[in-house]
């Protein structure tokens, strides 16, 4: 018998998503919020300083979390950016653009002979642009 297996997954899959982390950090959080709020209230009710002093220690705990999460947000957003801006300092196609294929499509619509350079960036512009360079003479009816 094989250690491989095949089911139906019906919508859900094995792997872990890519908030995972974050969604448990969160969930520790409002749970140490949520037990410090008792303590609190337990320590008023029962004017003892033993659940007061333990509530102030949690809400530590609390902030060592809060700060692992929004670390944890920045590193995934940080990535999404890190990634296209070294696109842009390689100076590699946006994605979405195919200098090849543009090329390919330009020299299929009429008069033009050749396509020497496509050149596709983001730059500074929100949009990507594509520019072209040619050879001299290379679009029909040009003087030689």
């Amino acid at each position: 018998m094989s250690a491989e297996h095949s089911h139906g997954h019906a919508g859900h899959s094995h792997g872990v998503s890519a908030d995972a982390d974050a969604r448990k950090l969160a969930v520790a959080l409002g749970l140490t919020l949520g037990f410090m709020a008792l303590e609190v209230a337990a320590g008023v009710v029962a004017h003892s300083l033993a659940p007061l002093s333990d509530s102030g220690h949690m809400l530590t705990d609390a902030a060592a979390i809060g700060l692992s999460l929004v670390a944890a947000l920045m590193v995934r957003s940080g990535y999404g950016l890190v990634k296209a801006s070294g696109r842009v300092f390689l100076e590699a196609a946006p994605e979405g653009l195919d200098p090849e294929k543009i090329g390919r499509a330009l020299v299929r619509e009429p008069g033009v002979v050749e396509v020497h350079v496509v050149s596709c960036s983001t730059g500074l512009r929100e949009a990507p642009a594509a520019g072209v360079r040619r050879p001299a003479n290379t679009f029909a009816g040009a003087e030689r």
